[in-house]
């Protein structure tokens, strides 16, 4: 069995979009640039659907003290949608108050010997 471990940060284009992480190879496409992206282990695909972690690493308050009455704030959202074993989807979405800079992830697994 060898273990394959995927780390890196997605910096937001937009307050609302969602980025793909591919495997193979390992890099970042969408509304979201890949920085620091690092792999260790093999270099094989994953043998099944990795385990996976994704956190906000940086986020700015834009209006701190803008409390409205009766507006409508929108929530601080992020998910990862979809994953398999050639890649997983993260969205997130963030309201007028503040703004994401960067999201973090750790994608590790069983992989195929490389």
């Amino acid at each position: 069995m060898a273990l394959r471990v995927l780390c890196g940060e997605i910096k937001p284009t937009d307050s609302k979009g969602k980025a793909i992480i591919l495997f193979n190879p390992h890099r970042v496409s969408g509304d979201g640039m890949g920085i620091d992206l690092c792999e260790s282990g093999s270099t094989g695909k994953f043998r099944a659907i990795p385990d996976k972690f994704v956190q906000i690493k940086e986020f700015m308050l834009i209006k701190a003290n803008s409390v409205v009455p009766g507006f409508n704030y929108e929530p601080l959202t992020i998910s990862s949608n979809s994953c398999d074993e050639q890649m997983l989807e993260v969205s997130w979405a963030c309201g007028h108050a503040g703004k994401i800079n960067t999201l973090s992830y750790l994608i590790f697994g069983e992989a195929e010997d490389g």
